[in-house]
This record gives structure tokens, C-alpha cells and sequence, in this order.
């Protein structure tokens, strides 16, 4: 079988992991980037050996791509896909979605219309010691879901890069939001936020510090997602991601900064391995496209968890419960 043929649109930080994820998956083939930085794109596209541009049009009708990473900044996503999709590609759209509900329509429209795949980048259902939770709690093993704890911490300087363009609910709590909701697999009813704002509005960007979001789903289900970037430049890691399931039979915990995955069912404690989360992304998407198979992570999950955002966002400025 011919490997699939991939660009990839934006190729910051982000992009370029996604490049590299390509370049080890032998059922695809990087063939282009591109990036409105010009200069970005022939340097990202000298260490592949691939091609380069600086506009997407011109790359969708100069090369014969199927598929296309987008990993542009949060708002740019909604011009990049609708071209893809307008030319027929298959699409890798990173998270969030978008970051305005409307957008977020106009790309699941567009997708319907264009027949192709569509899988948004809600990474952490990939990753091995997330999909592993969640395989244990829908096998029952854990009983019936209760609470779920989730925290997502990124270091000071990340704001060096971000400039306030983006809240941290939709920059690191959108993959929580959809993590809480895949696992309750129920829709969410309210949301209460409550944030800190002291740091990164004294450098002079807009965005929150710390904040702590609790939801309630309509099966009965609590989730608190703790997110924020206010780790200590020295931080070993710069990041500290944790989870923890209650069920009425059991639980699991992951660290991630401890490198730890733990479940306890009614048999004991067992440590799993663990594992890189962005090769199973790349790899799910490529299959999709190769097994005509639907993927793990809809326009409409993408949009769900950009609704929680949002409302989570609302709550946090006006101090109240926002009803969903």
C-alpha cells in the first residue's frame, strides 16, 4: 500500500512535531510545509527535504497532498481548513477547533461537505496512559464513574511565545474539557470557574494565571480541571499534568511529571506502561484515511470542548455558574 501523502500548515513549535511524527510513520510520507513565515517554512522544509510555501493555496495546487496538519495559531485554523477541504483533503486540525463557536461550525459544515476526514487534535485521548483510564473504566473494572480530577500546569515563560493571544481554559483547559466529557460520556449541565490574575497581567497580557473549573454532567458525574501556566521557569519538567478517576469500584491516577500510572481495582494496584501520545495521534489519523475508519475525536467533540471553554471563560469573568 502507497503511503499516504501529508503536509503540514504551520510549522511553529507544534508543526514541526508533527512533521517529525510523520517522518517516523512509514504509511506516510511528508511531502510539504507551509507557513505565511516564509523563511520559517524553507528551513522547517530543508531539515525534511520536503517542499515549501507560504501560502496554502499555492501548496494545495502545486502538490498532490492528501492529507494536511494544521497547526497554525488558535484563531488562524479557520482559513487554512476550509481551503483543505475545499480541495478535498483529509485534515489533522490541531486543538482548539477554533476559538469562536461559529468558526467551529463553518469547519464541521465544511468537512460534511467535503467527504474527507476530520480529526481534531484533543491529544490527550491518545495519550497511552489516558486511552489506558479510559479503557479500564469502560470495562467496568472501576465501577461507575463519580469524579474526576484533572490538572494541567505549564511554566511561566510559555506566555514568552503566546503574548496573552489566547486564555488558558482554551490553550490547556480545551484538553481536559474534552478529556472529562470523553470519559463521562454524558454532556455537560454548568460549569463554575474561578481564576487568579496577578502575574501575566502585570507583564501586561490579559490572561489568567491559575484557574479551577468544576462541572456537572447530566448523568451525575463532578469534574474539577485545574489549568494554568505558573510554574517557575526552573521547573525541571515546565509542566505538571496529573489525573485522577473515582469510580464506585476503584480508581486510577497518572503523573506524568512522576511518570506514573496507577490503577486500583478490587484485585489491588498494577502500574502500567506508558507511552508518546502525538505518534498515536498521527498514526490513528493515517489509519482512518487508509481503513476509511471514523475518527476518535469528531468536529463536533472539538466543538464541545471549545463550548466548554468558553463557558468556562464566562463564569470566571462574571463570577457566576454558567447553565449549559
Amino acid at each position: 500500500m502507497e503511503p499516504v501523502k501529508v503536509a503540514v500548515v504551520g510549522v511553529g513549535t507544534m508543526g514541526v512535531l508533527h512533521a517529525e511524527a510523520y517522518s517516523r510513520n512509514r504509511a506516510a510520507e511528508l511531502q510539504a510545509v507551509a507557513d505565511v513565515r516564509q523563511g520559517v517554512a524553507r528551513k522547517v522544509a530543508e531539515r525534511f527535504g520536503v517542499r515549501a510555501f507560504g501560502d496554502v493555496l499555492q501548496m494545495l495546487d502545486e502538490t498532490d497532498v492528501e492529507a494536511v496538519s494544521i497547526c497554525t495559531n488558535d484563531g488562524q485554523h479557520t482559513e487554512p481548513a476550509l481551503a483543505c477541504f475545499a480541495a478535498g483533503k483529509h485534515v489533522l486540525l490541531e486543538k482548539p477547533i477554533a476559538t469562536t463557536l461559529p468558526d467551529a461550525e463553518e469547519i464541521i459544515r465544511a468537512a460534511k461537505q467535503a467527504g474527507v476526514k476530520f480529526l481534531v487534535g484533543q491529544i490527550v485521548r491518545f495519550d497511552p496512559a489516558y486511552s489506558h483510564v479510559k479503557t479500564r473504566l469502560d470495562s467496568g473494572e472501576l465501577g461507575e464513574l463519580e469524579a474526576v480530577y484533572a490538572r494541567r500546569l505549564n511554566h511561566l515563560g510559555s506566555q514568552d511565545t503566546l503574548q496573552g493571544r489566547i486564555s488558558v481554559l482554551s490553550f490547556l483547559g480545551v484538553h481536559d474539557f474534552d478529556y472529562v466529557r470523553w470519559l463521562s460520556q454524558s454532556e455537560p449541565v454548568r460549569v463554575h470557574t474561578e481564576s487568579v490574575a496577578k502575574v501575566h497581567r502585570a507583564a501586561g497580557h490579559d490572561v489568567e494565571d491559575h484557574t479551577f473549573t468544576l462541572i456537572r454532567f447530566a448523568n451525575g458525574v463532578v469534574a474539577c480541571v485545574e489549568a494554568g501556566w505558573v510554574l517557575p521557569d526552573s521547573h525541571p519538567r515546565k509542566a505538571d499534568f496529573k489525573l485522577e478517576v473515582i469510580g464506585t469500584r476503584g480508581m486510577a491516577q497518572v503523573d506524568l511529571l512522576g511518570g506514573n500510572l496507577a490503577v486500583c481495582t478490587e484485585r489491588g494496584w498494577e502500574l502500567p506502561p506508558m507511552g508518546q501520545a502525538l505518534d498515536a495521534e498521527i498514526a490513528h489519523f493515517i489509519n482512518c484515511i487508509l481503513d476509511d475508519g471514523p475518527p476518535l475525536v469528531s468536529g463536533e467533540d472539538g466543538r464541545e470542548a471549545l463550548r466548554l471553554s468558553l463557558a468556562a471563560q464566562e463564569s470566571a469573568r462574571t463570577g457566576r455558574i454558567v447553565e449549559l
